[in-house]
């Protein structure tokens, strides 16, 4: 079994825990500067296509001065209502699956989802990822099983979706670096 180490983990956390509050809700004023800031470019730790062409397209959206006001737009466009062009569900991409199967597993461990979303939602699987290393003792057995059991088998395409179908270069780069985090997830 191949283990993390605990800043390994506590990184791998950080960046689900921000993925999450990307996709659970339009971006603030203070989480763009974040994401914006070349120090949060310094601290993703991958050196892949995906994570090269994601932390671009978020240089390229602070270039662009792409606003919130535009983001929430997108956002909106993206996910909210009949005509989202994306759905951030597992249930969605993998028909075994449904809305509430993860509620079991969030309340064993004491994980409510973010802002109410559906337990299949992707921020609030990111949510509860980025929460293990805290919720229990001996997070890595816990963190490989559910990126084996959940992200991997489906939130690569979700977030590849999102980065093709995105009007906006920050939401485009978002998806990038979601596709990079989720093949950085270790199985076992």
């Amino acid at each position: 079994m191949t283990t993390a180490t605990p800043s390994a983990a506590s990184g791998l956390c950080a960046r689900a825990a921000l993925l999450s509050s990307l996709l659970a809700h339009p971006v603030d004023a203070g989480t763009l500067w974040q994401v914006r800031d070349e120090l949060f470019a310094s601290q993703w730790l991958r050196d892949t296509p995906e994570a090269s062409r994601g932390l671009a397209l978020l240089r390229e959206s602070a270039s662009a001065r792409e606003g919130v006001e535009r983001l929430a737009g997108d956002f909106d466009r993206l996910f909210v209502g009949a005509g989202a062009r994306v759905v951030p569900r597992e249930s969605h991409y993998r028909s075994a699956m449904t809305g509430g199967m993860l509620e079991g597993v969030y309340s064993e461990l004491g994980f409510t989802a973010p802002q109410a979303l559906p337990g299949d939602h992707l921020a609030s699987e990111l949510g509860f990822f980025s929460q293990l290393t805290v919720l229990t003792p001996a997070p890595e057995q816990h963190l490989a099983n559910f990126a084996r059991d959940h992200l991997r088998p489906w939130a690569a395409e979700c977030f590849a979706e999102i980065s093709l179908t995105a009007a906006t270069l920050f939401y485009q780069g978002v998806g990038a670096i979601g596709m990079d985090f989720v093949e950085s997830l270790r199985t076992r």
